[in-house]
Formats: C-alpha cells, sequence, structure tokens
C-alpha cells in the first residue's frame, strides 16, 4: 500500500496540537494589532507543520517569505501605531522586532543555502519569542496610560 503512513506517524498527525494556540490572553485591545498577531500565529504553525512532515525546502522558504514579509508589514504598523500615541520605549520596541526580522531572515538564508536546519528547538523559541512579545512588550506598549499619551 503506497498511500498508507506508518501508524506512529499517524497517530502523530492526528493528535498534532498547533504550536500555538491563539487564546483571548494575546489580545492587546486593538482590533487591527490583534488580528495582524493572529496571522503571524498562523504563518508560525504552518511553517512548524511543514517541518514536522519533512516537508520541501521549497515549501519551507515559502513559508520563511511570507511570514518575513508578514512581520515586516505588521511592526511598521504596529511602529507607526506607538509613534503617534507618543509611545516612550518606541526604540526598544523596534530593536525588538528587529531581533525578531533577523531570526527569521537567518532561517530563510539557512533554507536558501541547503541548509534546513530549523527544528524543534528553533520552532519553541519561535514560540516563545512571540509569546513573551505579545503578552510583555506589547501589552506594556498598547495599554491604556500609554494610549492616553497621543
Amino acid at each position: 500500500m503506497s498511500d498508507w503512513l506508518p501508524l506512529t506517524f499517524a497517530r502523530r498527525i492526528l493528535s498534532r496540537m498547533a504550536l500555538i494556540k491563539w487564546s483571548v490572553k494575546y489580545q492587546t485591545g486593538v482590533d487591527e494589532v490583534d488580528t495582524q498577531h493572529q496571522q503571524i500565529v498562523i504563518y508560525i504553525n504552518e511553517l512548524d507543520d511543514v517541518i514536522q512532515a519533512g516537508s520541501s525546502q521549497d515549501a519551507v522558504a515559502g513559508i520563511l517569505s511570507r511570514l518575513t514579509d508578514y512581520a515586516k508589514y505588521h511592526f511598521t504598523f504596529e511602529e507607526g501605531l506607538l509613534e503617534d500615541l507618543g509611545y516612550a520605549d518606541l526604540e526598544t520596541h523596534r530593536e525588538r522586532h528587529q531581533e525578531f526580522i533577523e531570526l527569521i531572515e537567518g532561517m530563510v538564508e539557512d533554507v536558501d543555502n541547503g541548509k534546513n536546519t530549523i527544528g524543534d528547538m528553533l520552532m519553541v523559541f519561535l514560540k516563545n519569542w512571540l509569546a513573551k512579545h505579545i503578552l510583555i512588550d506589547d501589552m506594556h506598549a498598547l495599554s491604556a496610560p500609554n494610549r492616553l499619551l497621543g
């Protein structure tokens, strides 16, 4: 049977949960930012899925490219919003965004060079970085007192 999957692999696919599950705890109270964060979560989960499935480097590179482009779009939007609000720690926030972009671009470079070294540890790092950034950095930056500064 050429289309039969080994039982352990099939069980893994059937029981697999998303790497990041969107939750109300990630909501900043700014609808557009929350929608954009959800899209980033979707891209990270898609990346994890193709890596876990052992997909081609082209598939991994395609998702990484979309993630990079979307993250840049989101960060530009968010930084503009924070600038309009007069957020005092905007430069630090920008630096954290740049760290994320550099990480993703490094992953793209590795895949382009045939070094598909994106493993579980790196995916967990991505998950933790995004969760921390939303729950700590974005929540602080977009909190009501900071909104009133603008």
